[in-house]
C-alpha cells in the first residue's frame, strides 16, 4: 500500500536559536528565544581565583532562561570604550600587567598588553573556568569569541599596537574556547590568516545595515588579503558566508529606512541572530527579523506498507536563509491502536539541511501502516528535553512535533 502526505509551507515567525537578540538586561527580554550577554572580566573574576559565576546564574535568572528553551549569545569582554564606571579587567591583574589608558571617538578607555604572558595565562584560566560553570548544556549557544580590542572586537586604536596573532593568540585567546564549550557555535570577528584552518569557526560582524563597511567585510571573508588595520585575512570563498553566524546592527544606521540594496545584503549574508544593537526603524525592523535563520519542514512523507512493515520517505526543507546550528536529534515516535508507544532517531543532520535545498530521509517501521493510531516527527531541544516548535508548515502540530 502507497501513501502520501503532502504539506504547504508556512513561516514560522519565532523560531528557537535564530532572531533578534536584545540585551539580557532590556525591556525586550522575554519575548525573544536569544539574549545577548556581555560581562567584563572584572565582572567574573573580581579577586584572582574568586569566580562569581553563580551570583550572575541567579541575578540573570538562568533557571527561567533554561526552563523558558531561552539561549544566550555571549560576549567577554576586556576593554569597553567610554564605559563610565571601573575598568573591564580587575584590579588585582591591572596590579600585574601593563595597561595604557586612551581617549578615542567613543570615550576614554583603558587596552591591556594582550601579549604580556601574565595576562593570557590568567585569560586561558578565566576561559576553562567559564566552560565548566556554564559551557555545559547549551545555554550558550553563541560565542563571539576572543575578547581582545575595544569592545571585545579584535581591533583597537593603530596608536596602540596591534593585537597578537598566530599562534600565540591561537593558543591563548582561542583554542580554550573550543575546549571549554563543545554545545555552541564559536564565533571570530574577522577569517584572520592565522587561525587554525581544522577548527570550525563561525563569525560575526557588527556593522550590519552599513552596507559599505559590510560590504568591505564580505570581500574580506570571501577573498582574504589585508585588513583596515594590516591585519591579513584568509579567503574562504563562498563556504565563508555559510559560516557567518550573526551579528549586530550599525550605530551609524540604526534609522535606516528599506531598501532593495540592503534587502540583497541581508538575504546574502545568511544570518541566524543580531543584537544587542538593532534597527529602530520599524519597516526595517520587521523585514531584517524575516531575514534571519532557518525555516524547516516537511514538503512531503510517503509510505509504502506491507505485513512485513512500512518504509517512510520525509522530505526535508529548508526555506530560511541560514541553516540550523546544530544537529540536535529527530525522532520518529509512534503509537499503535492497542496502546503501544515507542520511538527511534531519526538520521537527519539538521545543520546540513541548506537553504533552498531539499533532502530525503528514510524510516522504518516493523508493522503495517494501519497498525499505527499515530506517527509524529519532532526535534528535541537538550536543554529545555522536549519537542520544538520548530516545522514551518501548514499542518496538524502538537506540544511541537509534526504530525503525520
Amino acid at each position: 500500500m502507497y501513501h502520501s502526505q503532502i504539506w504547504a509551507y508556512q513561516p514560522l515567525p519565532k523560531r528557537p536559536l535564530v532572531g533578534y537578540a536584545p540585551d539580557i538586561r532590556s525591556a525586550d527580554a522575554g519575548t525573544t528565544s536569544l539574549l545577548f550577554l556581555s560581562l567584563t572580566w572584572r565582572d567574573l573574576e573580581p579577586e584572582e581565583g574568586r569566580y562569581c559565576f553563580e551570583g550572575w546564574e541567579r541575578r540573570l535568572n538562568f533557571s527561567r532562561l533554561r526552563q523558558g528553551g531561552q539561549r544566550l549569545v555571549f560576549r567577554l569582554v576586556l576593554d569597553y570604550p567610554g564605559f563610565k564606571g571601573s575598568p573591564a579587567l580587575p584590579a588585582w591583574l591591572l596590579e600585574r600587567i601593563p595597561a595604557r589608558s586612551y581617549v578615542s571617538p567613543f570615550g576614554r578607555g583603558l587596552a591591556p598588553d594582550y601579549t604580556h604572558p601574565g595576562l593570557a595565562t590568567a585569560y586561558r584560566r578565566l576561559v576553562l573556568a567559564l566552560g565548566q560553570a556554564w559551557g555545559q548544556d547549551g545555554l550558550l549557544s553563541y560565542i563571539e569569541l576572543g575578547g581582545l580590542g575595544h569592545w571585545g572586537e579584535w581591533h583597537q586604536l593603530a596608536s596602540l599596537g596591534p593585537l597578537p596573532q598566530g599562534d600565540f593568540a591561537q593558543h591563548f585567546y582561542v583554542d580554550p574556547w573550543f575546549q571549554a564549550f563543545r554545545s555552541c557555535r564559536l564565533c571570530l570577528r574577522r577569517s584572520f590568516a592565522w587561525l587554525d584552518p581544522h577548527r570550525s569557526y563561525g563569525f560575526y560582524h557588527d556593522e550590519l545595515g552599513d552596507l559599505a563597511q559590510t560590504r568591505v567585510w564580505l570581500d574580506e571573508l570571501v577573498q582574504g588579503g589585508e585588513s583596515f588595520d594590516g591585519a591579513q585575512m584568509r579567503g574562504l570563498g563562498r563556504s565563508g558566508l555559510e559560516r557567518v553566524c550573526g551579528g549586530e546592527w550599525s550605530s551609524k544606521c540604526l534609522w535606516a529606512p528599506w531598501n532593495s540594496e540592503l534587502r540583497a545584503q541581508m538575504r546574502d549574508v545568511g544570518l541566524s541572530f543580531l543584537g544587542p544593537a538593532l534597527p529602530q526603524n520599524a519597516e526595517t525592523a520587521r523585514l531584517v527579523e524575516e531575514c534571519l535563520g532557518y525555516q524547516l519542514w516537511l514538503p512531503q512523507v510517503q509510505s509504502v506498507s506491507s505485513l512485513l512493515g512500512t518504509c517512510l520517505c520525509l522530505t526535508w526543507a529548508n526555506q530560511g536563509l541560514a541553516t540550523f546550528p546544530f544537529d540536535w536529534p529527530v525522532y520518529l515516535a509512534w503509537e499503535t491502536w492497542q496502546g503501544e508507544r515507542g520511538r527511534s532517531r531519526l538520521q537527519v543532520r539538521l545543520s546540513q539541511l541548506r537553504p533552498g535545498q531539499r533532502s530525503w530521509f528514510f524510516a522504518w517501521l516493523p508493522r503495517p501502516l494501519l497498525t499505527y493510531k499515530s506517527l509524529r516527527v519532532s526535534v528535541e531541544d537538550p536543554l529545555a528535553q522536549k519537542p520544538l516548535r520548530i516545522f514551518s508548515q501548514r499542518a496538524e502540530k502538537g506540544s511541537g512535533s509534526l504530525i503525520l
